[in-house]
């Protein structure tokens, strides 16, 4: 996969997202971060355990304000489990499942049967946290934070942490989550400031990627799939781990260069992509994931923006630079991203006329963002 960074295009799009972040403008106006709606442990140490435990978590359409919220009570109810001796000695993973379980009537008024948001891969999770607690015991002396002992640098602490390199790595932790990971001992003061890539999970890949930060020179069409046959012939893309990582070193030197923050530029970009382009009229869909409004329909007049819509690009402090619509749906059930060309809404006159099927109604929901 042939990938190039446009730089100049770079430095405005970051500047603009450091300006209003620090600025609280716009979107970011009472933002509040998951990791800050919650309570946390107050020791260092077991306040690092803690979200050493819930990274693993942070995969997939989770929402991330249920996460936090679930370990927040867990902690509260069973806080051995995130005790990498306690986990060693006592906890395996079928007995952590029957805790969150037993958990989950209090936290989300389901059943014992229904893990909540925590659902999702659970098994594996199980697995990897029973495994990865008891080697913080084997050899990081029941605390994430020895593996950042005495260095400075991402790759160095990371060639620590991942399991391909180091025997006292830890499974299902790769770059995205442990730089999500550094960014929030980092945050907190658990651990000293450094560079870091920005965690590049598809929040970020839709921000570069509609900003054509990221030009990706060798895009072919979908081909056809059963699972989505819809889709063949758009223009996307598979998301790779190679992909990821080599957007995350090049995103650590460069704000490296240009003298911004990852800590400002991670979440600016997340918060932008889940709470304002969720309610573009491009970027939603029906039909479980496989339909969506055809731009060149929407530039043509034989497709019309849906009654009453109130574009959302007007708050974007993006808007002049964004080429493309990238909606959710395809990456988090089959791993695509597809890109449409984004159609600037003109504030022409609508009326119900929709795509055959299509359901005006299902275009008009909210975001999922949580405001002070």
């Amino acid at each position: 996969m042939l990938i190039s960074f446009n730089e100049n295009q770079a430095l405005k799009v970051f500047r603009i997202l450091d300006e209003c972040y620090r600025g609280g403008r716009g979107i970011f106006k009472g933002a509040v971060l998951p990791q800050d709606r919650w309570p946390s442990p107050l020791n260092a140490v077991e306040h690092a355990n803690w979200l050493f435990v819930i990274a693993h978590f942070m995969r997939g359409g989770a929402i991330n304000d249920d996460q936090f919220k679930w370990f927040y009570k867990l902690f509260e109810a069973y806080p051995q489990i995130f005790n990498p001796s306690e986990v060693a000695k006592n906890w395996p993973p079928k007995k952590i499942e029957a805790a969150l379980r037993k958990m989950a009537p209090e936290i989300n008024g389901q059943t014992a049967k229904n893990a909540g948001t925590l659902s999702y891969k659970l098994q594996e999770h199980l697995i990897n946290w029973h495994l990865n607690l008891n080697i913080l015991h084997d050899c990081w002396q029941d605390n994430i934070l020895n593996v950042f002992l005495n260095a400075n640098d991402f790759e160095q602490i990371f060639r620590r942490a991942d399991y391909r390199r180091s025997a006292a790595g830890f499974t299902g932790m790769r770059r995205k989550i442990f730089s999500l990971l550094t960014i929030w001992f980092q945050e907190r003061n658990l651990i000293p400031f450094f560079p870091a890539p920005i965690p590049v999970d598809f929040h970020a890949l839709r921000i570069m990627l509609a900003t054509e930060i990221i030009i990706i020179g060798d895009i072919e069409p979908i081909k056809i799939n059963y699972r989505y046959p819809s889709l063949a012939g758009k223009k996307g893309l598979r998301v790779t781990e190679e992909l990821v990582d080599s957007i995350a070193v090049w995103s650590q030197k460069f704000l490296a260069k240009i003298g911004l923050s990852h800590l400002i530029i991670n979440p600016a970009a997340w918060i932008l992509s889940r709470e304002l382009c969720p309610l573009s009229f491009q970027c939603q869909s029906r039909k479980k994931a496989t339909e969506y409004a055809d731009p060149e329909k929407l530039e043509t007049g034989h497709l019309l923006w849906p009654k009453g819509y109130n574009d959302p690009c007007l708050l974007c402090p993006l808007e002049k630079f964004c080429v493309n619509a990238i909606p959710s749906a395809p990456y988090y059930r089959w791993g695509l991203l597809v890109l449409f060309k984004r159609v600037k809404y003109l504030g022409k006159k609508s009326c119900s006329l929709v795509l055959p099927g299509m359901d005006e109604e299902m275009f008009i929901r909210g975001a999922k963002g949580r405001r002070k």
